[in-house]
């Protein structure tokens, strides 16, 4: 719901994470779209993300590292598992 903001497909070409971003609720819509038949993630929403902003997705597809814009100034890195739909990991970061 709103903007697309991040569009990527992994590299097996069997999943595509779309990120969306919504004014004035600064609303962040994180989704995976199953491409192989599969079930995806219709939401995969880590709590506290003002703005989904790039992803490097590992090899195999199964997981991702998103960096996020986060309230206050601050930014993590998110690691998130694409099958179990959740994030693994969360590495807090200072914006400039």
């Amino acid at each position: 719901d709103g903007p697309v903001q991040t569009f990527r497909i992994d590299p097996t070409g069997t999943r595509l994470l779309v990120g969306t971003w919504r004014l004035p609720e600064s609303a962040v819509g994180l989704a995976v779209v199953a491409l192989d038949g599969t079930t995806g993630c219709p939401s995969l929403a880590p709590d506290g993300i003002n703005f989904p902003g790039d992803v490097a997705f590992a090899g195999d597809g199964r997981t991702a590292w998103m960096y996020a814009s986060m309230p206050k100034r601050q930014g993590a890195l998110l690691k998130l598992d694409l099958t179990s739909c959740s994030e693994l990991a969360r590495l807090p970061l200072q914006h400039g």
